[in-house]
């Protein structure tokens, strides 16, 4: 009986074929990473825009028989939705911290004006935000948000005697290096 022995060479994975595995494992789950991201992103927008036109709404439903009589913040419990809520009062999506998210009446007592306003966006969020209440999205200028008549950097809004039909492009609305833009939304309550 002749028994042959062979010797079997056992082959592993060379560090190149580690290498082009791991690399295209990295690929994959950056691009993973940029789509949940992106999601994310979105995510946070859309629940700003329902956040304002609920605020709006509210303003709109409080004041429904008069025009604002009040100057400055007139936020009220439930303008904003609950989850933007914080222990100094209410955030909005991407700063529930430290952001402040209100509502003001016009700085001229009587005014048919009122803003809703953010602050502490980051750059991305500012840009959003002022892409998607822009002059085109206002039924003025036939677009479909009733009774948006500007958008400003929040900042100018308190030193102004009124409040103007201003739409400040989002270059100079909002800082691209800065995670502390803020955005003002004005609305007209004679034509909601």
């Amino acid at each position: 009986m002749n028994i042959r022995h062979h010797r079997c060479k056992l082959r592993g994975f060379t560090l190149t074929e580690i290498a082009i595995v791991l690399g295209i494992a990295g690929l994959i789950l950056g691009a993973v990473w940029g789509a949940a991201a992106s999601v994310y992103s979105n995510m946070k927008t859309s629940d700003a825009i329902k956040g304002i036109t609920q605020a709006s709404l509210a303003v709109r439903g409080m004041y429904a028989t008069s025009l604002i009589a009040t100057t400055g913040n007139i936020t009220s419990p439930g303008m904003f939705p609950v989850s933007w809520s914080n222990t100094a009062g209410i955030g909005n999506p991407w700063n529930k911290a430290t952001a402040s998210s209100k509502v003001y009446g016009s700085p001229t007592t009587g005014d048919q004006f009122f803003a809703i306003l953010l602050t502490d966006l980051p750059a991305y969020a500012c840009a959003a935000l002022a892409g998607y209440f822009s002059e085109k999205a206002s039924a003025d200028s036939g677009g479909q948000i009733v009774g948006l008549v500007a958008r400003k950097a929040s900042s100018t809004l308190l030193t102004l005697t009124t409040l103007p039909k201003v739409y400040t492009d989002g270059a100079s609305l909002c800082t691209s290096t800065s995670s502390t833009n803020s955005v003002a939304i004005v609305f007209d309550m004679t034509k909601m």
